[in-house]
């Protein structure tokens, strides 16, 4: 076999045909630095190391000249290399018979040759190439379904592990660590290339498993390489594939809260992947969860009650993902900033709690005695030394951790760790005061209007209740529950005295612990003024040393209506029904006379009116330059009154909704003068913003208050008035022109 020089090989810019043969000996003539006719002191001289950096240089030389071929082609012209080495291997040792080990020692010189500067750049990138040809076509081979086609890739596939094997030999080159190097730095490629079609999703079933099917066949690819170091490689695969979890689960995380608890299980699992990579994991969920929240969930298209059960999906799933309770309180506090500007927030928290039966809020409140204790109360404790109870435990000595780097200094831990759902929904209002009297607000609504409120159930929410507020803060709503008990018990034995000729309930309340009942005071007709003196007189009676002062407007009535022969049951309001009672004297009134009759203002006079009408039980008429209305004559339809007493119970909230939204913005129209002079003041104008933050001072924070839409609403009211003119959003006081 003939060599070729490394002037040949030059005088082709390393840019030749392939030829098997003619590469081998180009290898060969680089390998030994000459050509044909080695004399033992060149063969010394080579195994002394005194031609590696030549070596090496002459071999990335042409190496290359590969990096824009064909993986392929690259893995063809490295197996003629290891063939080209063994082959002078056994050269220089036929040369120098009587030289100790020479197999061992030229080895070695080559090995030391590819991994000198020159060569070890492009080596590793070539060797990356055929690494991803041998994953890819491992995977082709496994999915094809064409005989003919699998085995192609088979054969390809046992190609590349040939060659690793040979190049990680122990008894030749032993470049296995090479091997391991290339295929640990190029781990999130090959993670990436690894089935890629399947998608990793916190809201499917066992996340592990997930991980587990896209990544299988990288590690069964890693075991046949047949590395000496698999297990480490195999660590570290691992850990890259936990952390592409947390890169390629991001867009599913804030789902998955939201289906909390379903999802319970993964995101306790992404919890302790996460704490894997310290402050980098844990930036890296919070900061994708925060910009999921301010996207699909900060804004005005989400209703409040929607916010709030993600509040507590948040509080909830949260602490399970990070134990120390930091990233639940930041991400929450972005939630709690923005609902705190909601002015229905501190009502629908109350209707939360109380409704919610699918929160277990209820079972650890029976678990924890605790009371609850604002934030700011706590700013001034240091708690640092303070243990709980689990602290207390060999285990938990064990097993403890200082707070991450993330958190907030001087941040209480005992309060940020003890925090569960229900201190987290109250924290919203600012202050738990705030949270008990609206709850004793709503509690009265609950009792006075609803027939048949569930004392029993109301009692068991309210001793829960107790168990994080002090006696003395809910001591009024346990005045009215008991009210409401006696009340019943009261009208059982008067009810059996039979001394009103229909069945009554009163809700007798004690009132300074009742919160304020508005009231209108008017005209009762006889048959209920005659019941409600009836009543009173047996109360004083029954009860001595009290009585009683009734809210006349407050309650409703059960009435059966007779018309023209057709009878119907309904419930309406003690108003309605004293309006149509006005009628069974006279078949047709003014609203005039109905004024007059029951001593009502004129507005409320003419709903009723009205909404007698709509039942089709009068009907408007001409009288004496006034409206007036009498009883119809016709027939009743009475299928299509209950279907029309049927739809306003359903939309009844919507009627109140919009009605409160005008009576809002006209109540704003008090604070003009203010607000006039305000925005005139201010030579930059005035943002609706911050004018609705002014007009909260002014609001009682158990009513509904304004809206952003309420105030916007009323400035462009006066925008058409020509009083206000705005600019990108900034009104401006409209400046009189001068004459």
């Amino acid at each position: 076999m003939e060599f070729s020089s490394d002037e040949d090989i030059g005088s082709e810019n390393n840019d030749f045909n392939f030829n098997a043969e003619h590469l081998f000996n180009y290898y060969v003539s680089t390998l030994l630095c000459t050509p044909p006719g080695m004399t033992k002191e060149e063969g010394e001289s080579i195994l002394l190391g005194s031609n590696t950096e030549l070596i090496s240089g002459r071999i990335a030389k042409y190496l290359h000249s590969l990096v824009d071929e064909s993986p392929i082609l690259i893995l063809q012209r490295f197996n003629i290399m290891l063939d080209a080495m063994e082959y002078s291997v056994g050269y220089v040792k036929n040369l120098l018979p009587e030289t100790r080990n020479t197999e061992k020692v030229l080895w070695k010189v080559f090995r030391a040759s590819l991994k000198a500067f020159p060569c070890y750049k492009v080596l590793s990138s070539l060797v990356e190439k055929v690494l991803i040809l041998s994953f890819q076509c491992r995977n082709k081979w496994k999915e094809e379904k064409l005989p003919i086609v699998g085995q192609m890739y088979e054969n390809i596939y046992k190609m590349t592990i040939d060659f690793v094997r040979d190049f990680s030999n122990q008894n030749q080159l032993k470049m296995d660590s090479f091997i391991s190097k290339v295929v640990t730095n190029s781990a999130d490629d090959f993670l990436r290339m690894s089935n890629s079609h399947k998608k990793l999703n916190l809201l499917k079933i066992n996340i592990l498993g997930q991980l587990s099917r896209k990544f299988g066949p990288i590690f069964g690819w890693i075991t046949e390489l047949g590395l000496s170091n698999e297990v480490e490689v195999r660590d570290f695969y691992q850990l890259r594939g936990e952390y592409f979890l947390l890169t390629n689960v991001s867009d599913t995380i804030f789902d998955a809260i939201i289906a909390y608890p379903e999802t319970g299980n993964d995101i306790k699992i992404m919890g302790k992947i996460m704490e894997k990579f310290g402050v980098e994991g844990r930036d890296m969920i919070s900061k994708c969860i925060i910009e999921s929240i301010n996207r699909e969930l900060l804004h005005v298209g989400v209703c409040t009650d929607v916010i709030l059960k993600v509040y507590a999906s948040c509080v909830e799933s949260l602490k399970i993902l990070d134990n120390t309770c930091v990233m639940m309180h930041r991400i929450c506090k972005i939630i709690k900033d923005y609902i705190k500007k909601r002015p229905d927030t501190v009502r629908s928290i109350v209707n939360y709690l109380i409704n919610d039966s699918s929160s277990d809020w209820h079972t650890k409140t029976q678990q924890n005695s605790g009371l609850i204790v604002d934030e700011e109360d706590m700013a001034q404790v240091n708690d640092e030394f303070l243990p709980s109870v689990e602290e207390n435990t060999i285990r938990y000595w064990k097993q403890w951790k200082p707070d991450p780097p993330d958190a907030p200094p001087g941040d209480s831990r005992f309060y940020r760790q003890s925090s569960d759902l229900f201190n987290m929904l109250v924290s919203i209002y600012g202050s738990k005061e705030l949270f008990v009297k609206e709850y004793r607000q709503l509690l009265s609504e609950r009792l006075i209007e609803e027939e048949f409120a569930d004392i029993v159930s109301e009692k068991r929410y309210l001793e829960l209740m107790k168990r994080r507020f002090t006696d003395g803060e809910l001591q009024n709503c346990e005045v009215m529950l008991k009210d409401i008990k006696d009340s019943r018990l009261t009208d059982i034995k008067l009810d059996e005295k039979n001394i009103v000729k229909f069945s009554t309930q009163v809700r007798v309340i004690s009132k300074h612990f009742w919160p304020k009942i508005e009231y209108l005071t008017f005209k009762l007709p006889d048959i209920f003024k005659d019941a409600t003196n009836k009543y009173k007189k047996s109360f004083e009676e029954f009860r001595a040393s009290r009585t009683l002062t009734y809210y006349s407007s407050s309650g409703t009535v059960l009435l059966n209506v007779e018309l023209n022969g057709v009878y119907i049951d309904m419930s309406v309001s003690i108003i309605q029904a004293c309006i149509l009672l006005s009628f069974t004297k006279t078949e047709c009134s003014t609203v005039a006379d109905v004024v007059d009759t029951l001593k009502l203002p004129r507005n409320i006079v003419k709903k009723g009116l009205e909404y007698w009408t709509s039942l089709g039980y009068l009907t408007p008429v001409e009288m004496n330059d006034d409206e007036g209305y009498a009883l119809v004559k016709t027939q009743i339809n009475s299928e299509k009154v209950r279907k029309m007493l049927c739809n306003q119970d359903q939309e009844s909230d919507e009627e109140e909704a919009n009605i409160d939204d005008g009576t809002i913005i006209d109540s704003l129209e008090q604070y003009w003068n203010y607000t006039r002079n305000l925005i005139a003041n201010s030579n930059d104008g005035i943002k609706p913003e911050r004018l609705l933050q002014l007009y909260k001072m002014f609001n009682s924070p158990s009513k509904r208050g304004p809206s952003l839409d309420h105030v916007v609403t009323l400035l462009q009211r006066k925008v058409k008035q020509n009083i206000l003119s705005v600019e990108n959003g900034v009104y401006f006081i409209v400046k009189e022109s001068s004459t």
